[in-house]
């Protein structure tokens, strides 16, 4: 039951284990050189920034006291999310008033182009900074074919292929959050962009610190996009239709289920230490849920069972 919870809290969709990661270099750990000051991507082998911005590399092999390595650095203490010969992860801006209006920063790679109308899955993990003043949403994934290019310093005005604004706001930075969602290919994508998609005026925000600058800033780690098995591929469509709103919620829960989905689905409530706190049955007619004033405001895990699979969605409740 435990390892199954721990599935859970970190997202996890069941894929096949063989599946091949298309993205280069996914935890950062080759380099060309230690990183010594800020904006430093160039030296991340494969990896760059998508904009003017600059995003900033981490390593272990700066030991620089309040520099830029791996686990301590100038933004406080982060371990990387899996053990590798050298710690190594990126971090990035979803937002910093002071700089300019919609300034964020973003990372860019190029892949094998993408199979048309193939359903794959794309996960990044994530971490507040220690000294991030404000936590935020809006982290999502673009795709484009060679040719885009968007080279100013504020965010892109695309609508990201995928949006990971069903986690909420996250406000972990202890440890690492898996951001984790399927998407079918509508294109031969050959280059991939991780960042912020949201205008500061949308973003989603939660103070950590209070203070004049609200500065929100993420380490970004362990990427992954996979080409989903065909035998798992139908599950997973019809999984990707399980939707559960508003989020952040008052207490009353929408869930949408597909229309092909028959039968009851079990909705249960957990906290982010695998506590039980609710459940009840869903049927594809039933379109809300009601939780029991005795949760309290906080983040939850809402675990949706049905006939078809499972799937686990990160829940703010703000009553």
């Amino acid at each position: 039951m435990k390892k199954l919870l721990l599935l859970f809290a970190l997202g996890v969709y069941a894929v096949a284990a063989t599946a091949q990661n298309l993205l280069p270099n996914p935890g950062f750990d080759q380099k060309t050189a230690c990183p010594t000051g800020t904006g430093q991507m160039s030296k991340v082998v494969n990896w760059n920034s998508y904009t003017l911005a600059s995003p900033d590399f981490y390593n272990s092999c700066d030991a620089t006291p309040m520099g830029f390595g791996v686990p301590t650095n100038i933004w406080g203490v982060q371990s990387q999310q899996t053990s590798a010969p050298e710690e190594a992860y990126i971090g990035v801006f979803t937002q910093f008033p002071g700089q300019n209006p919609n300034y964020k920063e973003y990372i860019h790679a190029r892949i094998p182009a993408l199979q048309v109308g193939q359903l794959y899955e794309m996960s990044i993990n994530v971490s507040l900074a220690d000294d991030s003043r404000v936590a935020t949403d809006g982290f999502g994934v673009h795709f484009f074919v060679a040719g885009d290019s968007f080279r100013n310093n504020s965010n892109p005005i695309y609508t990201p292929k995928v949006s990971y604004d069903s986690y909420g706001v996250i406000t972990n930075h202890t440890g690492w959050t898996k951001l984790t969602k399927t998407f079918i290919a509508d294109s031969a994508y050959t280059h991939v962009v991780i960042g912020c998609f949201k205008n500061d005026t949308l973003l989603n925000k939660v103070v950590i610190t209070p203070g004049s600058d609200d500065l929100a800033y993420y380490f970004i780690d362990d990427v992954e996009l996979k080409l989903i098995p065909a035998g798992i591929a139908d599950a997973d469509m019809l999984m990707d239709g399980v939707k559960l709103y508003p989020n952040p919620s008052t207490g009353l829960l929408n869930i949408t289920l597909p229309k092909a989905m028959r039968g009851e689905a079990q909705l249960a409530v957990y906290s982010m230490v695998g506590q039980k706190l609710f459940e009840t049955t869903i049927t594809p007619q039933s379109s809300s849920v009601q939780l029991p004033s005795t949760i309290n405001n906080g983040t939850y895990l809402v675990h949706i069972n049905t006939e078809a699979g499972a799937k686990t969605i990160p829940l703010t409740l703000q009553r």
